[in-house]
């Protein structure tokens, strides 16, 4: 069957190539002239990109003529480009340019390349844009009953202002925005009624909106078709909407994202009943068509950080209606290879080591009530860590409560074992290397709370909003373990979009995260695993460093350069992310971050705090954005300029294994650039 599929395949790819014409390569317009302001310069629309989004005549791509046996040109229809003129007119008259008249296309015949059936064509089409009509006045009728505060918010919500170069999205867009206000504020029946007036002497445009909201409403009886296996009693809870409240669209749009989020269901319908213009009560029908729960993916994933890289491939299972209660669970195979490259004495050493893991999670959502949830996870491995091969297995449950918006306190327990293993092409951590720190195996045993406090918009991708942690843990005492001590992280991050352009969703989103953590044992000679300790550097957090080593580091006996980490740390990020206009799925962004971490509380140095700038490209796709940071770092003080950090207090042995190395023997400092690419935003 594969064959068959192939001569097909080739069959059409030869019959392709042997039609010999001309093949359009690029499209340029002239004359589409941006204004001269520069802030409508920024926001102009008229880019060769719109005008060819206008068009229904393709643009060849430059693929085609590198492999014209493989991919199909674009190949030039005169027709078709004889509509196109008269489409870009109406576009110009719906961005505001109604004298714009299209004067016609050049058609550039470049010799057909020697040996070749296709000819590339280049289109040059000639516009004359005129002079484009503003907004001379905007009057809003309709609102004497609505009272002042919101009479304020419709003016707020419009997207159009008088002076603005007239456009149809933007009007139209006003209109809906006013509509969806109003419905919000519980009238259900609001229509907005729209009157444009074009002066083409004076390019001018009047705009007249109607306002007819109705009477305010509520919520009627909820009723739930389409389902089988699944009990409609387990979803009310995410439903969330009662008899009798006051009416708000957001309520049906949140029931569908919590309804879609299940993976259960293939299609989410939530019709209001709006057939009587002059009703009080709005019947909600819930329209759900169930499809398969369980699915099962595979894939490679790729690491890659200064100094360590991992290449693997992974496969998941995932359930989210275990026993038709909507339970979830997932489990995760992953196997592969990790590298980890050191420099000593300008000896550049790289281990390599295979990977693998085993981990998975079974959760239980609205166990006993609809704000009460169980989750477990656990997992087993083997990692390589700048320290050794590390075998691991940990189980962590917790139970979460979530009865209140945005808010996600959550109290679990946490259990961890781990070893190091030996290996013959790097050199491992001793117990009278770096003392009571690194004595493996071990066992780790702690409590653990964390508060959460999340209004993003969107965790993958967040453009507003703030999300607030503070996460406590406990180790040893009661719980048993090797290791007695208490820690606390806390964050903060703020999101807000301060500039749009024309005809995006989105505009310029400056993002900033204040965090710090603290780590304290409960006694002078009580140590802490090195695995626990603060650690800071690397694609999320400062990224003018590598991965873990902005901090007190270490030399193992045969030249390894080991991050320590420490008990206290203080980070702080800036960012500044811009969709492309013609391009919107491909983000860049420029960032400052800054941070230190320090050996213990008491040598904590604020001059000490390092920083680095860079920027980055972010690629949008349905699991998140795949990003790529490039940073610079702006400084070395005294303490990284090449030879280790003072001697910490990390348990008995340490301060043997962290004496002055000799004149001849220096870490090597930080290069001055870092290279990090990964899934999903840095923070």
């Amino acid at each position: 069957m594969y064959a068959v599929a192939l001569v097909a395949v080739l069959g059409t790819a030869g019959c392709a190539a042997r039609r010999t014409g001309d093949a359009v390569r690029s499209t340029h317009f002239v004359g589409n002239s941006r204004p001269t302001a520069v802030a409508e310069w920024l926001t102009a629309s008229q880019t060769d990109r719109a005008l060819r989004n206008a068009m229904t005549h393709p643009t060849g791509s430059w693929q085609s003529f590198l492999f014209p046996r493989l991919i199909e040109p674009t190949w030039l229809d005169p027709v078709m480009l004889d509509r196109d003129g008269w489409r870009l007119e109406v576009w110009y008259a719906n961005h505001g340019y109604f004298d714009a008249r299209f004067l016609g296309w050049e058609i550039g015949h470049p010799p057909r390349p020697a040996g070749r059936r296709v000819r590339p064509v280049d289109l040059v089409g000639h516009v004359e844009q005129g002079e484009p009509s503003r907004i001379a006045s905007i009057d809003v009728s309709g609102t004497e009953k609505l009272g002042a505060p919101l009479v304020r918010r419709i003016w707020s919500t419009l997207s159009i202002a008088k002076g603005d170069i007239w456009s149809t999205d933007d009007y139209r867009q006003s209109i809906a925005a006013v509509e969806a206000l109003l419905r919000e504020r519980s009238f259900a029946h609001a229509l907005v009624h729209g009157q444009v007036a074009v002066d083409p002497v004076d390019h001018e445009v009047q705009v007249t909106l109607t306002v007819e909201a109705g009477h305010p409403c509520r919520f009627g009886p909820v009723s739930v078709v389409g389902l089988k296996r699944i009990n409609a009693d387990e979803l009310h809870p995410l439903i969330d909407i009662k008899e009798g409240a006051p009416y708000r669209e957001s309520q049906l749009k949140t029931a569908r994202e919590r309804l879609f989020a299940l993976g259960v269901l293939g299609v989410v319908n939530i019709l209001p009943d709006l057939s009587d213009p002059g009703g009080r009560t709005v019947p909600i029908r819930i329209e759900l068509t169930e499809s398969k729960s369980h699915e099962v993916k595979a894939g490679p994933e790729l690491e890659f950080e200064p100094g360590l890289q991992t290449l693997a491939v992974a496969a998941t299972y995932t359930d989210n209606n275990v026993f038709n209660r909507l339970w979830q669970t997932s489990q995760t195979a992953r196997i592969g290879v990790a590298s980890d490259v050191t420099t000593m004495n300008d000896v550049r050493r790289a281990t390599f080591s295979p990977i693998g893991s085993i981990s998975g999670n079974f959760n239980l959502p609205r166990l006993f009530s609809s704000s009460f949830s169980i989750l477990n996870t656990g997992s087993v491995g083997r990692t390589l860590t700048s320290y050794g091969d590390v075998a691991s297995a940990e189980f962590s449950p917790a139970a979460a409560f979530t009865g209140v918006a945005h808010l996600a306190p959550t109290i679990g327990y946490r259990i961890r074992y781990e070893d190091l293993l030996g290996s013959s092409d790097k050199c491992t951590l001793q117990a009278n290397q770096f003392g009571a720190a690194s004595e493996y195996p071990y066992l780790l045993s702690e409590l653990e709370q964390s508060l959460a406090w999340d209004s993003r918009n969107d965790p993958l991708s967040p453009t507003r909003g703030w999300y607030w942690n503070i996460h406590l843990a406990e180790a040893g005492g009661p719980f048993g373990g090797l290791y007695d001590f208490f820690k606390v992280e806390a964050e903060v991050r703020a999101y807000r979009s301060i500039l749009r352009l024309a005809h995006q969703e989105v505009g310029t989103t400056v993002a900033g995260r204040l965090g710090g953590g603290l780590i304290q044992p409960y006694s002078e000679t009580t140590a802490i695993p090195l695995e626990e300790r603060l650690f800071l550097g690397g694609g999320t957090t400062v990224r003018g460093w590598a991965a873990d080593h902005l901090g007190p580091v270490g030399v193992t006996d045969c030249g390894d350069v080991i991050p320590l980490g420490g008990n206290l740390q203080l980070y702080g990020n800036l960012e500044l992310r811009q969709p492309l206009p013609f391009y919107p799925d491909l983000t860049i962004a420029t960032f400052l971050d800054a941070g230190r971490v320090w050996d213990t509380p008491q040598n904590i140095r604020l001059a000490g705090v390092q920083y680095s700038v860079g920027g980055g490209l972010r690629y949008n796709t349905a699991i998140g954005p795949i990003r790529l940071d490039a940073a610079w770092r702006l400084g070395d003080p005294d303490a990284f300029d090449g030879r280790m950090e003072p001697t910490q207090d990390i348990g008995p042995g340490a301060a043997a294994a962290l004496a002055p190395l000799p004149d001849h023997q220096v870490i090597p400092p930080e290069g001055r650039w870092a290279l990090h690419f990964g899934l999903s935003e840095a923070f």
